[in-house]
């Protein structure tokens, strides 16, 4: 083997060393981003929940109020078959 081949094998080397460098921090990357995606949906899901929980609790949602307006069902009834 001459010495221009040996320095193409150890170019070989030391590049594959350094392809193998990236890939290994090019995935702490992605697996960072995959838990930061995950960790930011959970806080919004529970932000969310607690908002809509807020909402349903402390809003003026008194459904007997609402209907005590409305025409009552057998009214509605007995104008209809004896009209």
């Amino acid at each position: 083997m001459t010495q221009t081949d040996a320095e193409i094998i150890e170019h070989m080397k030391l590049r594959e060393l350094n392809m193998k460098h990236r890939q290994v921090t090019a995935n702490k990357i992605f697996r960072m981003q995959k838990r930061v995606r995950q960790v930011t949906m959970l806080v919004l899901s529970l932000v969310s929940s607690v908002a809509l929980l807020a909402l349903f609790l402390f809003s003026p949602l008194d459904v007997h109020d609402r209907l005590q307006y409305l025409p009552k069902v057998d009214v509605l009834i007995s104008s209809f078959s004896f009209g």
